[in-house]
């Protein structure tokens, strides 16, 4: 076991081979320090003169989700903080620490300003708190701890975009962060529900992992199923950003013809004519009618991310597009099958994942979010970052690493997170991206 300290207000340790009690000990070990010279902020800030509340976020992994209800309760008992939000995942960040193969938590405190925030879930509906006018100070702290063993697995990227860009969704309004059940079939229209059920306010989050079952969630209780999370007002200070990272091959086409998930003609030609020529395969009608020959065909030099595309609705101009999986081609017809809705009007560009674009992405996200933090004369307090299950280790070869450079071009003081098996920006569910959000004061 060992722990250390990062910098004020910001503690990290691990330790192996003990039970959840253990785990819990350590990581409320890190942060009681901090938290008792702090506890004076859960009332009334002399300096703003306003009321404020704790509010604590935890993860875990799937080794621990059976003990998700004594873990809660030990850490309500132990800290006397009430308001707890978070979910169970197949890794979990603290720092640039990422916790994979292992038994493990990552737990962060803080106070809100009162009327900035309030915790929902399905049994826990919210009362829209009216957004306020300032945006004062939140004053949280991380710590993680882990043991034993667990399971990873991955998911997968998406397609470049400006810092320019990414800048605009920074300015702070409210928002709802969202810890999601994977056996939701309906999900984007739930999203667009709870957005609607409050002003509009977009969602951010992702979709809890780690076990085949039931994965337990966190809303001031431990829960099973639907929705929970956070609504964070303009006052709570909250910033985001969006991160793609995978290499577009040609460029965009429109879907003429498609149903569910197939995409039978592009741009007015069979779909699969357009994907061979994006790769620059020459057609030979006799050699491309089997599957397997076309499958042969494709320089697999250049997609050793594998076969993506990216799809996006014009009707949402202002968001990005989603990246799904290829799955497959029938060269008896020139209809190509991916893993998503293929509608009719649409736009799609093929990609492939790519370690190096998805970096200069994310750097480019994390650069201008921090920029845009900068020129609105705020500092960045704490960071929530929600990365792809295909990320982290999966995607660039070792644990941490995305972790760092968030950190890095942020200058985040605090973080944690998880990894999703779906992300949430602006109500979409997208996959292989990364979603930040930042707490500013």
């Amino acid at each position: 076991m060992n722990a250390r300290q990062a910098n004020p207000g910001f503690s990290l340790g691990h330790a192996t081979h003990y039970d959840w009690r253990m785990a819990c000990e350590l990581a409320l070990a890190q942060v009681e320090p901090w938290f008792k010279q702090h506890q004076h902020l859960g009332g009334v800030d002399e300096q703003s003169n306003q009321d404020r509340r704790w509010i604590g976020w935890l993860y875990f992994t799937a080794a621990f989700a059976s003990e998700a209800k004594s873990i809660l309760e030990h850490v309500m008992e132990r800290t006397g903080i009430r308001h707890w939000v978070g979910c169970c995942a197949e890794s979990v960040l603290a720092g640039a620490a990422e916790y994979n193969d292992e038994a493990a938590m990552a737990l962060m405190i803080g106070t809100l300003p009162s009327g900035s925030f309030e915790v929902f879930s399905g049994r826990r509906k919210a009362t829209r708190p009216s957004a306020a006018t300032t945006v004062p100070s939140a004053s949280p702290t991380t710590a993680a701890s882990a043991s034993a063993s667990a399971s990873a697995a991955p998911t997968s990227t998406s397609a470049s975009r400006s810092a320019a860009a990414a800048a605009a969704d920074g300015k702070p309004q409210t928002r709802l962060l969202v810890h999601a059940d994977p056996q939701l079939s309906d999900l984007s229209e739930l999203l667009d529900e709870l957005s609607l059920r409050h002003d509009e306010a977009l969602c951010f989050g992702g979709v809890c992992s780690g076990l085949e079952g039931d994965l337990p969630q966190v809303a001031d209780e431990v829960l099973f199923g639907g929705l929970s999370g956070l609504v964070l007002t303009q006052s709570a200070g909250i910033r985001s950003s969006f991160s793609q990272g995978c290499l577009a091959i040609g460029s965009r086409h429109q879907i003429t013809v498609g149903e569910r998930h197939l995409v039978r003609r592009i741009d007015d030609r069979p779909a699969m004519d357009v994907l061979l020529q994006e790769l620059g395969i020459s057609q030979d009608p006799k050699g491309l009618a089997r599957g397997s020959s076309v499958l042969d065909a494709i320089p697999q030099q250049k997609l050793q991310g594998g076969l993506l595309v990216e799809i996006a609705d014009p009707h949402r101009n202002n968001q990005h597009g989603y990246v799904r999986n290829l799955l497959g081609i029938d060269p008896s017809n020139g209809t190509i099958a991916i893993a998503g809705q293929a509608k009719a009007g649409w736009s799609l560009r093929f990609c492939t994942r790519d370690p190096q674009a998805a970096r200069a992405d994310l750097i480019a996200s994390c650069t201008a979010l921090r920029e845009s933090i900068e020129e609105a004369g705020q500092k960045l307090l704490a960071v929530i970052y929600i990365s792809c299950l295909a990320r982290g280790q999966h995607l660039f070869g070792q644990a941490g690493l995305e972790g760092q450079w968030v950190q890095h071009y942020l200058q985040a003081p605090v973080m944690i997170g998880f990894q999703a098996n779906g992300e949430i920006h602006q109500n979409q569910l997208h996959g292989y991206s990364a979603v930040t959000l930042a707490i500013c004061d």
